[in-house]
């Protein structure tokens, strides 16, 4: 049985391109938000930070350690009429 490795291949080239073409596109805007001045640098600038910020979250939530399941919190005794705040009778 031939193992077809077109598709490992093509998933390659598509990954290597993708990701070049995002760098090169990332420094690009960095060197424009670096040293020019041009009518929405602000928006732009806004913009990356916040995309920036989000991935930043995204890995996070998803490299963190799984949460460990807590006990259920028992409800406190419900207090009488006759006690005051803090455990005082009247």
């Amino acid at each position: 049985m031939a193992i077809d490795w077109f598709p490992l291949w093509l998933s390659l080239r598509v990954a290597v391109v993708s990701t070049a073409l995002a760098f090169a596109g990332g420094l690009w805007i960095a060197y424009l938000l670096a040293n020019r001045q041009f009518r929405g640098k602000n928006v732009l600038d806004a913009v990356s930070v916040q995309l920036v910020e989000s991935v930043d979250e995204v890995l996070k939530i998803a490299l963190a350690p799984p949460e460990t399941p807590q006990a259920e919190v028992a409800e406190p005794p419900a207090q009488s009429l006759d006690e005051a705040p803090g455990g005082m009778t009247h």
